[in-house]
């Protein structure tokens, strides 16, 4: 009975190492409940395994493998191929330092490597020992095997405290097996063991969720920076644009004032030409919001320039009850995508067309794609290399849009090979007259 309390234990330090080397690897693609119940169903079948077949060792191994397998494959953001591949390397790490924390501590201590596993304290504090190497080991493979060159590095002083740990576990041992300790006492020592191994692994966990929560603030710090830069960028633009047309509707009139007093045929024509270019700038937009009118002539004439055909309607809504600052999150991250993947695409085509439903307003972005975007389930992925940087476009759009009681969704057509985004904003001033 003790001896199988004791594998538990150990199959839950498993656990939590394969936990912590794929969330290092790839992370979690489900929620953390979710991946946590799937890694106790894996390891309890093989914790199951081992109990009823405690001699065959490959079967151990190979059921070990698998277990780590469907776990990464499962669980966290990495490719099958990859899973398989840190699956083997796991299975071979564990299985190298049991050998070696038998054959070491064994030398040391002077004690028969057959008590391992007859002593269910020795077989502890022998799980304990190999694990925590295990974890030593995997930590600094994540490292150099990670698939995002960014992700959290540890600082050096942190890996003392699991060699503290061995440290300690040998010392246990020692006393152990020099004064004939046995017993409650020699299982309190390897349930104390294991506790030290756990605080070792638990202090890497925390300090990994405070890293990134750390990043998740640099990054949306150096988003909300980039929104406000570009809203005093529109500013300057709306400045522009409007001393620009004060001077094309002065030059208007200058101009009818020299065909009123010309008789010279040509010189009609050419004063035409020039009043039908100055027309284009004196019409910065009609939508009714001006910050809007700006950030889409902006765009407009961004596409002119790649060679995009970019169509716009704005007739159905205007968005004037939205925040400049959330104006300028919402459409200049719909439109930085769109524009960003056509200008790779081969028909080069954009559209931004709005539309109003019941007291919703609607925008929707569509862009022409030739590759099906990257996705996690429903979640847009980054194309870009660091993750940590980009990518947030998408998430300040959803924050954006909750925040005026809407939401916002995506769509990918494999025939037509276009991306879509539309968002949702709840027209707060027509619900606000609605009975």
């Amino acid at each position: 009975m003790a001896h199988n309390l004791v594998t538990v234990g150990v199959y839950f330090m498993e656990l939590v190492i394969a936990y912590v080397f794929f969330s290092l690897q790839g992370g979690a693609k489900r929620k953390t409940w979710v991946c946590w119940t799937i890694g106790a169903i894996l390891f309890s079948a093989g914790m199951l395994e081992y109990i009823l077949f405690p001699s065959v060792v490959w079967l151990s191994t190979l059921c070990y493998g698998v277990i780590l397998f469907l776990f990464g494959a499962l669980a966290f953001d990495i490719s099958w191929g990859q899973a398989l591949f840190d699956a083997i390397i796991l299975d071979v790490l564990a299985m190298v330092w049991d050998f070696a924390s038998i054959s070491v501590v064994s030398f040391f201590t002077k004690t028969e490597a057959a008590n391992f596993s007859d002593q269910p304290s020795y077989y502890l504090i022998n799980a304990v020992v190999s694990k925590t190497l295990c974890f030593i080991s995997c930590i600094v493979l994540a490292k150099y095997t990670s698939k995002d060159r960014n992700a959290v590095r540890f600082p050096l002083i942190f890996y003392l405290f699991p060699f503290a740990v061995l440290a300690a576990l040998v010392v246990f041992w020692s006393v152990c097996t020099s004064y004939g300790i046995s017993g409650w006492y020699l299982l309190f020592l390897a349930v104390l063991g294991m506790i030290l191994m756990l605080a070792a692994v638990l202090l890497f966990v925390s300090f990994q969720r405070t890293a990134q929560r750390e990043n998740q603030i640099i990054s949306l710090q150096n988003q909300l920076e980039k929104i406000e830069t570009d809203k005093r960028y529109y500013d300057i633009l709306e400045k522009q644009n409007e001393d620009l047309m004060i001077y094309a509707h002065d030059t208007k009139k200058h101009l009818s004032a020299i065909r009123e007093l010309n008789d010279n045929p040509q010189i009609e024509t050419y004063l035409s030409k020039m009043s039908e270019r100055l027309r284009r700038y004196s019409r910065i937009g009609h939508s009714g919001n001006r910050m809007l009118d700006v950030i889409c002539n902006k765009y407009s004439e961004e596409c002119a320039l790649h060679g995009i055909q970019f169509e716009l309607d704005l007739r159905l809504a205007n968005f004037k009850y939205v925040d400049d600052l959330d104006l300028v999150a919402i459409f200049g991250n719909l439109l930085d995508n769109a524009l960003e993947a056509a200008q790779k695409s081969t028909e080069k085509k954009m559209a931004l067309l709005t539309d109003r439903v019941n007291t919703y307003d609607i925008v929707t972005v569509t862009n022409s794609c030739d590759r099906p975007p990257l996705t996690r389930g429903r979640e847009l992925l980054t194309t870009k290399t660091n993750v940590r940087l980009h990518g947030l476009g998408v998430k300040s759009l959803k924050k954006t849009a909750h925040k005026y009681g809407g939401d916002c969704d995506w769509y990918y057509d494999t025939e037509l090979r276009q991306f879509s985004m539309t968002v949702m904003l709840l027209n707060r001033i027509d619900s606000s007259k609605q009975p």
